[in-house]
């Protein structure tokens, strides 16, 4: 995720459940995963594509349950050396202000897999830990995370549908959540709903004026070619 990406979900990232769209079966696993602990399994691997609110959920969980949090990213505790010195503490030491705590490893797939890496330790800080634990990645798949799949509850976080964007933007009146989800959709490549996304963007000139800097290239030459690409698929459709 770029810089700009990163500031901007900063900047409108959700703390309440009832912000987050799309997500309500991830939202119900957290919640019974919450529930049960420590019955079960002590980690959760919430895991899809960048911008999905995997991070988001978690935080939201946190502020719900006045949990503290403990928040970590992978790039910063690679390998086992630095997770010892960091989390191990955490999942067994009691919280300062003797409430809940939850642990948080955010981009669980840049931990290191080797012998001397990050990712067995983990694996035992998994079994060792007092608070539930919640991983986050875009790759749950690779080779190396098989043991944290196998010591983990996994849940999926999909991507937003082209149709449920536009449903939000229909009704958006911040001109920079406007355009942000204006760039999402240009750069999704889903031909057969060229029509809506010509038509929410078009809404939007009107809305708010001339497209700002914000607008990351939504100009009238990428409504061209989106029309474009409709005339052929049609064109090649009728053909057939």
């Amino acid at each position: 995720m770029s810089k700009e990406q990163q500031s901007f979900a900063e900047k409108y990232r959700a703390y309440k459940y009832e912000d987050i769209i799309g997500q309500d079966t991830a939202i119900k696993e957290l919640e019974n995963f919450l529930a049960t602990f420590p019955k079960g399994k002590k980690a959760m691997i919430l895991y899809g594509p960048a911008g999905t609110g995997k991070t988001t959920l978690a935080l939201a969980a946190a502020k719900r349950h006045n949990l503290e949090i403990l928040e970590l990213n992978a790039s910063d505790v690679r390998n086992r050396k630095k997770l010892e010195e960091v989390v191990s503490p955490a999942v067994t030491q009691q919280s300062l202000f003797k409430k809940g705590k939850l642990i948080l490893m955010d981009e669980a797939d840049g931990i290191t897999g080797t012998d001397i890496g990050g990712v067995p330790e983990l694996v035992k800080l998994i079994e060792e830990t007092q608070f539930p634990m919640v991983l986050t990645c875009n790759d749950v798949w690779q080779t190396k995370m098989s043991p944290l799949r196998a010591k983990s509850k996994l849940v999926e976080l999909k991507a937003l549908s082209v149709l449920t964007i536009v449903d939000i933007l229909k009704g958006c009146n911040d001109e920079p959540v406007f355009y942000w989800l204006c760039k999402l959709l240009v750069q999704t490549k889903v031909p057969k709903n060229h029509d809506a996304i010509i038509e929410v963007v078009e809404a939007g000139k009107k809305r708010f004026g001339e497209f700002s800097p914000l607008s990351g290239g939504i100009t009238v030459a990428t409504l061209v070619k989106l029309r474009m690409e409709k005339e052929q698929q049609k064109t090649s459709s009728e053909s057939v």
